[in-house]
Formats: structure tokens, C-alpha cells, sequence
């Protein structure tokens, strides 16, 4: 019979034979091919003890010189920033809007050779598909400068997941398979939610490894999943690309798809630990005082961008109020634009005199104000501040498509053949602001659960703000230290 060590071997050989048999039995349930068997057995060897890669793919920041955001100034160094008839046209929140993004690019007469077109984030999802594609491959072809939003982030993250299940063998033909059985249960009348709890709950035998693959929250098959799926590799990079925030030293500006916040809410506005409670020291200052003064500010505004909240991806992609000195999406609490327009506010530079003056005022704090761009807020619609510029004006929900167009050409009045009044946003030509237009008449998206709470509250916040719709109708907004914009609008429906 052999020595008991090559009995023991037998044994071993035997016994591991068997268990992969009967292991790998119900995925030949599943799949009629059996070599799609064996690559889902090797996946799941590998997936065991596998934790999930990046799929944020983050990129915390960009940077944009006075040639990438060209306001028309004389910089010394760079004639084409002082082009006259180059300009910025920053967009708010399309998602899938395509139509109306042409539209508005009509409006503003869109040059691609000579404006810079700046998107708030946002550009995908929530309208239809076709659109959503229509507009990353736009934005991509003419790799448009700009932020991610809450959505695109979605895409992001579901893109990475597929290229990371794809690679795994046996990821294809678990993918191919759920959708078989998606499709199937579609074509019943089922509800793509219900049918994920199901899966999650008893899903097909020798499939339970897989589905553990999904993210909990994540909605397989549905918009965001969509969109990645048919990105090319072009839009894929270009997406991938897109920082978190935008810094324009020259422009003393800030484009975040929520927000910037000013100071650390776990402190006090004075604190020490706060960066702008203290004026910022500039080792080996030279030169002129306006570029030591300079030098000062964009040091001090690098400090805002390395507040602890302001490096939280969650924060910048979802913030809109501070309650209870917490982060929230909802907008419930202090709306985060109030806080940094006060601390603007406060601030009284850096010179003697300065000091002299916040002597009079114990309040004030020495620094420079700056401008935050965004995005997001359907609910606060055109949101126009001294030092926050709110984009998001609801055109997936049947309202406006805005844009603030800044530059030297953009300060005079509209160009040649318009006929508007002065003291109102540039809107269409033949329709008024629909103020009962319903809200919530978007397409289904993943994110149904956030969404509908949101669409209650933009449908109640606009109620709360109609009263005071003609307070922000003005066409001509101030913008930085002593430029100006214009806003332009185009009706969604």
C-alpha cells in the first residue's frame, strides 16, 4: 500500500479534488459553457482576501494660469491674458442637457478658438442617456476645463470598477449573465431596485462571491453604470482628468462643484489654527508691493484649499449647509456660501493701516477676499453673492440652463442685436421665468433615494425664494477685486 506518506499524499490530492468538483458544481449550473466555469473558479481564488482598489480616482486639484482663465488684465508675462476678445464662460450644472447647451453656447456666441468654456461639474446623469453621452463627448473632443461634480464622480467610480472586473477572470461572463437575467426581469415589469434586493438577498447559487464585488449603495445597470459602460477611452480620460477643485491664483478664485469652505469649522473664526486669523508670511518678499501683496493672498488662499474639509472629496462634491458643525448635503442649517461671503467679508488686508483698522474692528481678519464658482444647489437656484457665484439653476428639472460669462469683453452690454433691458438676466427670447414649473420631473436615476429628498426641498426652497426672485435678476455682477460678468440664461422645456 505504500508509506503512510504517500497514503497521507493520496489522501490530500483526493480530498482537494473532490472539494473543487462540488465548489465549482453550481457555476456549471449557471453557465453551459464550462471553460466560463473555470475562469469564474480562478476569479474567485483571487478575489478572496481582495480588497477594493481605487475607484475614486481622485484628483484633488487643478491649477489654471492667466492664459488658461484670460479676464482681459494686463499680467506682464502674457500678452494673450490681455487679449480683449478672449473670454471665461463658466456653465452650471447640464446634466445630459445637451440641447440646452447648445442653446446657451448660441447665446454667448461661443468661440472655441479664442473663450475658455468652464463646466461646474455635474455634466452627466439624471437627464437621458443620449444626452449625457452627447455631453461627455463634447466636453471631451474639445477637452473643456472643469470640475467633477457628485454624478461624474458616480461614473468615475463605476468605470474603475469595471475596468478592475473585467480584468478578473471570470468578471465578463458574471456580468454578461446578470445582465441576461436583469433584461429578463425588466421585460416582466420588474423594478431595477427591487431586482438588485433580490440578488442581494438570494442570488443565484455560486454567484454570492460575486455580487460581494458590487459596493453597497451601488446600483448595477443603472444611469451612472450606464454612461461608464459606453464611455470611450477619449472620455474616459477626460473624466478621469477632471481635479476635484479648480485654483486661479491670478483670479483669486476657486471653482468647486459644492463649495469651498473658509475656515475649519471645528475652530473658532479667530483661532490661530485658522488660515485666515493670521496674516501669512512670505519668506524673502521682493519686489513691488503690490507683488509682495500678491504673494501674500495666493499663499494664504493655497492655506483655504488645505483646510481639512476642503481636502474631503465628499465634502466639495456634496456640501451644501453646516448644521450642528457637521457637513451636510441637505439644506437644512447655515448654507456654506453665507459663511465664506461673512469672512470675506472680514477681511481688512495686510497692511499697517490694516492692523490700524482691525484695531477699530476686533472682527476683522487679515486677509483678501476670494471667489468661490459653483455649482450644485438646484434648490437655491441663481445664487449671486459679493464672493460666490451659485450656477445651478435647475435645467434638468425643467427650469434654466445659466452661464457667467467674465473678460473684458464681458463687461459692456450684450453684443450687437440683443435687445435686453438693463437689471435682468439674458434670458430667452420668448419666455419668462416659469416660477411654477415643476421640479421634479426628472428621469429616473440611480440615486432615486437622495434625489427625491432633494427634489423636495428644491420644490420648498423655491417656494421660500420666489418672493424675492428680482433681488438676483441682474444681468451684470460684480466678480473678483473690481472685474464684472454677465449672466446669460436659456429656458430648459
Amino acid at each position: 500500500m505504500g508509506s503512510p506518506h504517500s497514503r497521507n499524499v493520496v489522501l490530500t490530492i483526493t480530498a482537494t479534488l473532490c472539494f473543487l468538483y462540488f465548489y465549482t458544481q453550481p457555476f456549471r449550473n449557471i453557465f453551459s459553457d464550462s471553460a466560463a466555469a473555470d475562469f469564474i473558479n480562478d476569479g474567485l481564488s483571487q478575489l478572496r482576501g481582495t480588497k477594493f482598489p481605487d475607484f475614486g480616482q481622485y484628483v484633488p486639484l487643478g491649477t489654471l494660469d492667466p492664459h488658461e482663465f484670460p479676464l482681459g488684465h494686463p499680467t506682464g508675462s502674457n500678452a494673450n491674458a490681455d487679449d480683449p476678445s478672449r473670454r471665461v464662460i463658466i456653465v452650471g450644472d447640464v446634466h445630459g442637457q445637451f440641447q440646452y447647451l447648445q442653446k446657451l453656447l448660441d447665446k454667448v456666441e461661443y468661440d472655441s478658438s479664442s473663450d475658455v468654456l468652464v463646466h461646474v461639474g455635474d455634466i452627466m446623469s439624471k437627464g437621458s442617456h443620449k444626452g449625457s453621452m452627447s455631453v461627455i463627448s463634447f466636453m471631451a473632443k474639445h477637452n473643456v476645463t472643469g470640475v467633477r461634480g457628485n454624478h461624474d464622480q458616480k461614473v468615475v467610480e463605476w468605470r474603475a470598477w469595471l475596468d478592475w472586473i473585467h480584468d478578473l477572470p471570470g468578471g465578463p461572463q458574471f456580468l454578461i449573465s446578470a445582465q441576461a437575467s436583469w433584461e429578463k426581469a425588466a421585460n416582466n415589469g420588474m423594478d431595477l431596485k427591487e431586482w438588485l434586493k433580490r440578488q442581494n438577498r438570494h442570488p443565484a447559487r455560486g454567484t454570492h462571491h460575486w455580487w460581494k464585488r458590487v459596493p453597497n449603495g451601488w446600483v448595477l445597470f443603472g444611469d451612472h453604470f450606464s454612461i461608464a459602460y459606453e464611455l470611450t477611452d477619449a472620455e474616459w480620460r477626460y473624466l478621469r482628468n477632471l481635479p476635484l477643485r479648480l485654483y486661479i491664483p491670478s483670479a483669486h478664485t476657486f471653482i468647486a462643484h459644492a463649495g469651498i469652505l473658509p475656515e475649519d469649522i471645528r475652530y473658532k473664526k479667530t483661532d490661530k489654527r485658522q488660515p485666515l486669523a493670521r496674516p501669512p508670511v512670505v519668506v524673502k518678499a521682493q519686489g513691488s508691493h503690490h507683488a509682495v501683496t500678491e504673494a501674500m493672498r495666493q499663499l494664504q488662499e493655497t492655506k483655504v484649499l488645505n483646510i481639512r474639509q476642503n481636502k474631503d472629496a465628499y465634502v466639495v462634491l456634496n456640501m451644501r449647509s453646516i448644521l450642528k458643525g457637521k457637513i451636510t448635503r441637505e439644506n437644512d442649517g447655515l448654507p456654506w456660501m453665507n459663511l465664506w461671503n461673512e469672512d470675506m467679508d472680514l477681511c481688512s488686508g495686510y497692511t499697517s493701516s490694516d492692523e490700524r483698522a482691525r484695531g477699530k474692528n476686533p472682527s476683522s481678519l487679515p486677509c483678501m477676499p476670494s471667489t468661490v464658482v459653483y455649482g450644485h444647489s438646484a434648490a437655491r437656484g441663481l445664487d449671486i453673492n459679493r464672493w460666490t457665484i451659485g450656477l445651478d439653476t435647475g435645467c434638468v428639472y425643467g427650469r434654466r440652463l445659466t452661464a457667467v460669462v467674465l473678460g473684458r469683453a464681458a463687461r459692456g452690454a450684450p453684443k450687437a442685436g440683443a435687445d435686453h433691458e438693463a437689471g435682468e438676466v439674458i434670458h430667452d427670447d420668448e419666455d419668462e421665468e416659469d416660477d411654477e414649473a415643476e421640479e421634479g420631473d426628472e428621469e429616473d436615476n440611480e440615486d432615486e433615494d437622495e434625489d427625491e429628498l432633494e427634489d423636495r426641498s428644491i420644490s420648498i426652497e423655491s417656494r421660500r425664494r420666489r418672493k424675492h426672485k428680482h433681488k438676483q435678476r441682474k444681468s451684470r455682477i460684480r466678480y473678483g477685486d473690481r472685474g464684472h460678468g454677465r449672466l446669460y440664461s436659456v429656458k430648459c422645456r
